[in-house]
């Protein structure tokens, strides 16, 4: 397996899929909207990375997933910790535990929970 694609349900897919595209610096491949409102959506942010994202009214206090982000880099770690974060809730602070050089949680402000996880080693695709 190469990678995993996390496919994100919430309440404004629109408005997180520009949300995501700042934080990550992505770009739009596909956007598809109905009546219903957006049906898919694709955000590429690598060459390895995409997020799907569509509309669903069972989500309208966030969804229901974590994403968790391996990287190497302490700066960027600090840069998307802080882009994800933007009008979120930071459950755990950026730290330095036992196991990694730097870590921490938070739900961004349409209910996605991630975890970044900074260290030596971690699978980074």
């Amino acid at each position: 397996m190469h990678s995993i694609t996390a496919n994100i349900a919430v309440a404004n897919a629109r408005e997180a899929l520009q949300f995501y595209m700042e934080a990550f610096n992505g770009e739009v491949i596909e956007y598809i909207e109905t009546a219903q409102g957006c049906t898919h959506a694709q955000l590429k942010i690598n060459t390895h990375t995409s997020l799907y994202l569509h509309d669903t009214p069972r989500s309208a206090t966030g969804s229901q997933i974590r994403l968790a982000i391996a990287l190497h880099d302490a700066a960027e770690t600090e840069s998307l910790f802080s882009a994800l974060s933007m009008g979120g809730e930071v459950m755990l602070g950026l730290h330095q535990p036992s196991w990694t050089e730097l870590y921490g949680e938070l739900r961004d402000q349409f209910g996605v929970l991630w975890s970044l996880d900074c260290g030596p080693g971690r699978d980074v695709p």
